[in-house]
């Protein structure tokens, strides 16, 4: 059980990096042009 929560935690790290990262991209852009 407590592995599956481990992976979970791990799947969930993973997307709140991609999803900062994509919003810090956005950010970027817009103060660029």
């Amino acid at each position: 059980m407590s592995s599956d929560y481990v992976e979970y935690f791990d799947l969930l790290d993973e997307t709140v990096f991609f999803v900062i990262l994509v919003l810090y991209g956005k950010v970027v852009r817009d103060r660029i042009e």
